[in-house]
């Protein structure tokens, strides 16, 4: 309805728009995380709810010193650190290494954060929150390939992912060039099935693969959180993997 009130000349560039879906590249990817979402690094994931993750995935295996591929600003390693993990971290953006080894230099169990992971050894437990729905079919094998290298022999790896996410749901589209585009920056979605499937095939025995909900809240509210979804969706998927070498 709002476009009823706009004058012409409002309109004056309206024959180069045209729909299209976005085709990601890695620099329009750096651009999205560089610019779209700078000061939002409070509403992380790892940040909010890797408190339950931790507890949820040492509910099932032993953690023993773990690397956060990914690392970010350090809300995983935080709550490993926490939980008495043993942590490394590792991330493609030089800044975001160098705060995290700052932020966590005093702290006992802090094995350092790395640009790339060419000098971090194997670990028992390697995280990758919230990254497979970002990857198309190529980044994704790369991705899983080099992970699993940096599993210790009976090791695992831990996936988070959107449950059964609708792309289209969260779909945007430029007002000035057309281009369609997911809000966070997703190309793909995932389901148990789907999920356990995949990581068959790359060479992982399932330990466990199931839709959960990792609330952002401690004590009683996270009982009650998990009450509330117990018959909804539930948005969270994880993954816990052990690599057959």
């Amino acid at each position: 309805m709002f476009a009823l009130f706009l004058s012409p000349a409002m309109n004056s560039d309206a024959p180069r728009f045209r729909p299209h879906a976005i085709q990601w590249t890695p620099e329009k990817v750096r651009r999205f995380w560089d610019h779209s979402m700078a000061g939002m690094t409070d509403i992380y994931f790892a940040k909010m709810v890797g408190h339950s993750i931790v507890r949820y995935v040492s509910n099932k295996i032993p953690l023993g010193t773990a690397l956060d591929l990914g690392c970010g600003t350090g809300g995983l390693i935080d709550h490993l650190l926490a939980s008495g993990t043993s942590v490394y971290g590792s991330d493609q953006s030089p800044e975001a290494v160098a705060a995290v080894n700052v932020r966590f230099a005093a702290s006992s169990g802090f094995k350092g954060a790395f640009v790339g992971t060419a000098s971090i050894p194997p670990a028992d437990s390697v995280f990758m929150l919230e990254v497979i729905e970002h990857m198309d079919d190529a980044t994704l094998a790369s991705a899983i390939a080099s992970a699993t290298k940096l599993i210790k022999r009976g090791g695992h790896l831990i996936l988070t992912t959107p449950n059964q996410e609708r792309l289209a749901a969260s779909e945007r589209i430029c007002p000035d060039c057309g281009c369609t585009f997911h809000t966070m920056q997703h190309v793909r979605s995932w389901s148990a099935t789907t999920l356990e499937a995949h990581m068959s095939v790359a060479g992982f025995r399932t330990i466990g693969c199931e839709p959960t909900l990792f609330s952002a809240h401690k004590g009683a509210k996270a009982i009650a959180d998990r009450l509330r979804f117990r018959h909804r969706h539930k948005p969270h998927l994880v993954y816990i993997g052990q690599a057959v070498h």
